[in-house]
């Protein structure tokens, strides 16, 4: 879940600092860098954004 939560908040936001800073990697973009960006298209983060529960 972590995975999936950085790379799509990557992906969606384009904030490598806003991600770190949730993952608490501190003010260091290095890893995000490395292992999430570019792994998802834009449109694909933003529609797992989207996802709502049933009867949500």
């Amino acid at each position: 879940m972590r995975h999936t939560y950085a790379t799509m908040h990557v992906g969606a936001f384009r904030d490598a600092a806003a991600t770190a800073l949730n993952l608490g990697h501190g003010h260091s973009t290095a890893m995000l860098e490395q292992h999430y960006r570019g792994l998802v298209a834009k449109d694909v983060a933003e529609r797992y954004w989207a996802i709502m529960p049933i009867g949500g």
